[in-house]
C-alpha cells in the first residue's frame, strides 16, 4: 500500500481543493481513497488518521478493554 501526501500552505487552499477534486475523479471503488484534511503538522495528521499510518495501538487497546469488561461481567469466558 502507498500513501501520498500533498501539502499546501493555508493560502493554497484553493489549489489543494482543485487537486483533491482531480484525484477524487480518478479513484476506483475499493482500490483507492482520497482524504482532504487541514492540520498544523504531520503529527496532528498522524493523530487524526492513525490507520493511514498503520498505527492500530488505540484500536487494539480499546478491544482489550472491551474484552476485559466482558470477562468481568461474565459475558465471555476465557
Amino acid at each position: 500500500m502507498k500513501v501520498n501526501i500533498y501539502a499546501y500552505k493555508q493560502e493554497g487552499e484553493y489549489d489543494a481543493s482543485l487537486k483533491y477534486s482531480e484525484l477524487e475523479k480518478d479513484i476506483e471503488d475499493n482500490k483507492n481513497a482520497v482524504v482532504f484534511v487541514s492540520v498544523s503538522s504531520i503529527k496532528d495528521l498522524r493523530n487524526a488518521y492513525p490507520s493511514y499510518f498503520l498505527d492500530t495501538s488505540e484500536f487494539i487497546e480499546a478491544l482489550s478493554r472491551i474484552s476485559l469488561n466482558c470477562k468481568k461481567m461474565n459475558l465471555i469466558k476465557e
